[in-house]
């Protein structure tokens, strides 16, 4: 999703001789679908598109070579198919690969996707900012794991003189696969009108917000080798279920949802797995217990750096929803 709309704002904002390595040109589709939302005409002959493995080093390698800005966007964020330990070593995998041809290329910048899970300390209620030591706790999920992992990777290029600026979005609302594998998938959930609410408190940032910072970093001085949290808002989750109830036309909830329900649903979903009914999709215990608390996060340091502006999440959320609803009107 992040990479689509990054591809989007790059040629809006006149980037030139823009390379597209990716893993199944079959999907370049979702590019084309993305264009869409920004109104804009979609022409291959914009960027250069280059199937490979991402863990191919060698081919990487003479991808980067000349370019200005590498964008790291990549990363499996649901097991899917393949189970969490799988997923963990991929991400990890597909970062080092790039931190290494980025080494033997010499880019002068890269902009490494993190995520905001990675500056959590263990528990919930706390203040997250860049002073946060990233960290992969004893019970992380894969998610958090594979990014601290990639994380470490990516570090690597400090020392061979390339810049590296490192971006923890929290949860990225956008246009993107509706189905159960990221965050866009909140579209078709918040869009039915669910009548239950929890209490947690999670940071939301918009797709293109995400991908206007990539720009904005590629091109603020003050950048530097720095880390900086993307994240507009911090919204309970009855507030992002109502935005979306609102925009779809339907009713808000109304039966809050306490963790007695939560960790029954915890304690079920292990049971399962561990007697193989379904597969490990990384579920654990302080992902239920950020639904019921939950942290805050400061994305304010763009902004003071840089100049940087945010989306109301409010209008975001309407747009997303519109689009989903569109889409699915469509078939």
């Amino acid at each position: 999703m992040i990479g689509s709309h990054l591809v989007a704002e790059l040629i809006k904002a006149g980037y030139i001789d823009v390379i597209l390595p990716v893993r199944n040109t079959a999907k370049i589709d979702r590019i084309k679908r993305t264009f869409g939302f920004y109104g804009l005409e979609f022409d291959p002959a914009m960027f250069s598109i280059v199937e490979t493995e991402l863990t191919d080093t060698a081919a990487l390698t003479r991808i980067f070579r000349g370019v200005d800005t590498v964008f790291h966007c990549a990363a499996t964020i649901m097991p899917g198919k393949t189970g969490a330990q799988e997923m963990i070593d991929g991400n990890i995998r597909i970062a080092g690969s790039v931190a290494d041809a980025v080494i033997s290329a010499a880019v002068p910048k890269v902009i490494h996707t993190s995520s905001v899970i990675v500056l959590c300390p263990p528990g919930h209620g706390h203040t997250v900012t860049e002073e946060n030591i990233p960290q992969a706790s004893e019970n992380a999920g894969p998610y958090e794991k594979g990014k601290y992992g990639a994380d470490l990777e990516m570090e690597r290029v400090r020392g061979a003189g390339t810049d590296l600026i490192t971006v923890y979005p929290s949860v990225v609302l956008g246009e993107g696969d509706w189905s159960l594998n990221g965050s866009s998938a909140l579209a078709p959930v918040v869009s039915r009108g669910i009548p239950f609410y929890a209490d947690g408190v999670m940071g939301y940032v918009d797709v293109r917000d995400v991908a206007r910072a990539y720009i904005t970093l590629d091109n603020c001085p003050e950048a530097g080798n720095g880390r900086f949290i993307l994240s507009a808002e911090n919204l309970s989750y009855r507030e992002i279920i109502n935005y979306g109830a609102q925009a779809a036309g339907k009713r808000k909830p109304f039966i809050r949802v306490g963790k007695g329900l939560f960790y029954t649903a915890y304690y079920t979903l292990r049971t399962l797995t561990s007697l193989g009914l379904m597969k490990n999709m990384g579920m654990t215990k302080g992902t239920l217990g950020s639904v019921l608390y939950g942290n805050r996060y400061i994305g304010d340091k763009i902004k003071k750096k840089c100049s940087f502006e945010y989306l109301p999440v409010k209008d975001t959320v309407a747009r997303v929803v519109r689009n989903y609803l569109k889409e699915k009107k469509e078939g």
